[in-house]
C-alpha cells in the first residue's frame, strides 16, 4: 500500500467527520467523543501513525468554537468565572487540542511509533537498584525456609521455652523470699 493511498483514504475518513461534525453535540463533555470517533475511523481503516498525525491540528482547528461562540458564552458565564475573555478563550482552545491529542494517543499510542536506541531496562519492584535487591536477597537467603508446620513448632518451642523461663524464675524469687 502506497504512501498516496494512505494519505487519500485518511483525506476521504476526515472528510466524512468534518461534515458530521456539524450535526453533532460540540459541547466539551463530547469533544474527546467526537475525536475519539475520527481516530478510530482512520485505525480501522489503516491509516499509519504518521498519516493519521497530519491530521491531528486540522481536526483540532475544525472543532474550535467561533469567535462569536466564545464571547456569547463567555458573557453568559461571567460571573462564575474568574478570568478574562482571552484566558478563557485561550483554555476553551487549549482543552479542545488537549482532548483531540488524548484520543489520539488512545488509537495511536506513542509507544509502538518510536523505535528506541537501546531497551530500556526495568527498574526492579519497590524502586531498588539492581545491586540493592542483590544483596537484600542474599541477606534473606541466610534465613532458613520453613514450612507453615516448622514455623508454627518453633513458635510453640519458643512460647513454651519463655513460660519454662518465667516459672523458674518465679520460683527461685519465691523460694529466695522464704529464705528470709
Amino acid at each position: 500500500m502506497s504512501k498516496n493511498d494512505d494519505k487519500s483514504r485518511a483525506q476521504v475518513i476526515f472528510r466524512k467527520w468534518r461534515d458530521l461534525l456539524a450535526s453533532r453535540d460540540r459541547t466539551f463533555d463530547n469533544v474527546y467523543d467526537n475525536f475519539a470517533d475520527l481516530w478510530y475511523d482512520m485505525y480501522k481503516a489503516s491509516v499509519s501513525h504518521e498519516t493519521a498525525y497530519t491530521f491531528l491540528d486540522e481536526a483540532s482547528a475544525v472543532h474550535l468554537p467561533t469567535r462569536e461562540q466564545i464571547k456569547r458564552t463567555y458573557t453568559y458565564k461571567k460571573s462564575a468565572l474568574y478570568k478574562s475573555e482571552k484566558e478563557f478563550m485561550d483554555s476553551w482552545i487549549a482543552g479542545i487540542k488537549a482532548k483531540a491529542t488524548e484520543a489520539f494517543y488512545e488509537y495511536y499510542p506513542l509507544e509502538e511509533h518510536i523505535e528506541m536506541d537501546k531497551p530500556v531496562e526495568k527498574q526492579p519492584a519497590g524502586g531498588l537498584t539492581r545491586t540493592q535487591l542483590r544483596q537484600q536477597r542474599q541477606y534473606l537467603e541466610q534465613f532458613p525456609i520453613l514450612t507453615f508446620d516448622e514455623a508454627k513448632a518453633k513458635y510453640q518451642e519458643i512460647e513454651n521455652d519463655f513460660s519454662q523461663e518465667k516459672l523458674d524464675k518465679l520460683m527461685k524469687e519465691l523460694l529466695d523470699d522464704e529464705d528470709k
